[in-house]
């Protein structure tokens, strides 16, 4: 099969045992090659490549195993991409579906299993047309339908004219014209119709869930191009998305099957911290250049800037590499399965079934105690900055829950959100100044036994301090603000 091309065709319905007609008029067919095709078709949650005409499958079987991509031209005509099989999604087949998927996620939605039976109209020693006779079973959501089915296909380069008189001679022989232009979108056609209201506080709690992880699932997605191109902000954008999934299974987590997602939150945070060595390193960098911009220039003694930049880009190089090389492994892959498999076969309990209104208040609340302990623990020993660390992880958590709680709650749980994105930014600049102050440590330590000057390192560590003691002033602060918020919202 050619990458790309248009295809001409016309689908039947006819009834088991029914046989192709002769077209004497036509030509002869060939005798019958058969195939058991097998094809996995991915959408988005809410079925947008589907309710556009478009299909996107991966099949195995038959002369064009691989990946089809597919695409309405005009009334009977398709323009038909294939790529060779490979484990995953080629990259340009899911750029070219982001018109319509955006940053939504591509999910298996149907599984379609066809017994072909194909036969080619031949004349004169020349293909006029192809003829498959296709026994379909198809399964959507564990519903399961099986049909019979005819599409007729013109060769290239044959006239609109033989399509017409070949569907004459099939309609003629028993054969109906099929109300659907692909076998999925029939497969699709009850899901695709079925109602999509907006989530509100009698919506499922997990179906809520389930929104906001389908947004993070997509992103990790519709990025993965550009983490494995180093794009600008593509590798940050994935952490956070893997941070926000697992915030989403740890919270909410009494309301789903903690045997499922217990293992998926740990994947989560082993990819998470690979990717983050890359943006850390790219953060350290630009934190450090602008702090040795801001000295006075009388204050920086050697090459600081070059040694800056070698070390830290080297860091940067080697800890991209080891990510890229992580997503071509299978670990990734599974993890991807594992995402996808979160939203097409939800690992929710009986408790996420209960009205949003009702399961999520609790929840959310716990986490908000869980800063408050914490708070209190690190107020007893203030100097020790770990325990601020461990401040600022739980505001990510409640933080992370006032967003999957804005779906319901609006501006209110936004508000709240913003709240804790303070204590968060302000916390997480604690802990720059940290891994900068260590850096710097490490560099000074070089200059020293390569015998250059070492004096704007100790001015640059103590930057650090004196902006660390502010970042924490302006956590504590934030943190009082949070914690002491009104959440009368959420009843």
């Amino acid at each position: 099969m050619t990458p790309a091309e248009h295809e001409i065709e016309r689908k039947f319905l006819v009834p088991p045992g029914w046989t192709a007609p002769a077209v004497p008029g036509l030509g002869a067919w060939t005798e019958p090659r058969r195939h058991d095709l097998r094809a996995e078709y991915l959408d988005t949650p809410g079925y947008d490549l589907a309710r556009a005409g478009w299909s996107l499958r991966r099949r195995t079987g038959g002369d064009d195993a691989g990946w089809h991509l597919k695409r309405p031209v005009a009334a009977d005509v398709r323009r038909e991409e294939w790529r060779p099989e490979a484990p995953e999604l080629p990259a340009d087949f899911r750029a070219a579906v982001d018109e319509l998927a955006g940053p939504r996620p591509l999910v298996p939605v149907a599984v379609l299993v066809t017994a072909r039976v194909e036969r080619d109209l031949v004349s004169d020693a020349r293909v006029r047309a192809h003829l498959a006779e296709d026994a379909v079973t198809a399964v959507v959501g564990g519903e399961v339908a099986s049909w019979h089915e005819v599409e007729t296909e013109l060769a290239p380069g044959e006239p609109p004219d033989t399509l017409d008189a070949l569907e004459a001679a099939l309609l003629a022989g028993g054969a109906t014209r099929a109300p659907h232009g692909s076998k999925v979108a029939r497969a699709l056609a009850d899901a695709v119709a079925r109602p999509r209201p907006a989530p509100g506080r009698d919506t499922p709690a997990g179906e809520v869930l389930l929104g906001y992880a389908a947004k993070q699932v997509g992103a990790l997605q519709s990025l993965a191009a550009g983490v494995r191109s180093d794009a600008p902000d593509a590798v940050h954008k994935t952490r956070v998305a893997c941070r926000r999934l697992r915030g989403l299974l740890r919270t909410f987590g009494p309301l789903f099957e903690p045997q499922r997602t217990d293992p998926l939150a740990e994947e989560l945070q082993w990819f998470g911290e690979i990717a983050g060595g890359p943006r850390d390193a790219e953060v350290l960098k630009e934190h450090l250049l602008e702090a040795l911009a801001a000295l006075d220039p009388g204050t920086v003694h050697g090459p600081v800037a070059e040694r800056l930049v070698a070390d830290l880009d080297r860091l940067h190089a080697d800890a991209h590499d080891r990510l890229v090389a992580v997503m071509a492994g299978e670990r990734y892959r599974a993890l991807h399965r594992s995402l996808a498999a979160l939203l097409t076969d939800p690992p929710l309990g009986a408790a996420g079934l209960r009205p949003a209104r009702l399961a999520f208040p609790g929840l959310f609340a716990r986490a908000v105690e869980r800063v408050g302990e914490r708070h209190a623990r690190a107020l007893r020993k203030p100097a020790e900055l770990e325990r601020w660390h461990q401040v600022r992880k739980a505001a990510k958590a409640a933080r992370y829950s006032a967003e999957v709680l804005a779906d319901v709650y609006g501006d209110a749980a936004r508000d709240h959100a913003a709240l804790f994105e303070a204590v968060t930014e302000a916390l997480g600049e604690v802990q720059d100044t940290v891994v900068a102050h260590d850096t710097l440590g490490h560099l000074e330590a070089a200059a020293v036994a390569r015998g250059e000057p070492t004096l704007t390192y100790r001015v640059l560590q103590q930057r650090q301090l004196d902006r660390r003691a502010a970042a924490l002033r302006a956590g504590r602060a934030a943190l009082d603000v949070a914690l002491a918020a009104d959440r009368a919202w959420l009843s």
